[in-house]
């Protein structure tokens, strides 16, 4: 693990800051398929969630939770 670790931790307390929920809660009912969402459905966009919400809050996450290093 490195810096990369935190900065996506970061992008989901942000998420959830903004909207009230955790990315992957339709996903949680079983370590399997919340592990499962982590690792291939992309965390959803604030705004759909808030719609009042700007696409700059949309595009912070996203880069935080970005899963390729190069990213």
């Amino acid at each position: 693990m490195d810096e990369r670790t935190d900065i996506y931790a970061l992008g989901v307390v942000f998420f959830q800051l903004l909207t009230g929920h955790m990315p992957y809660e339709e996903h949680s009912q079983s370590d399997y398929t919340l592990m499962k969402a982590q690792l291939e459905v992309p965390v959803p966009k604030p705004s759909s969630l808030v719609p009042t919400l700007s696409a700059d809050y949309d595009a912070v996450v996203a880069r935080a939770t970005a899963r390729a290093p190069t990213e």
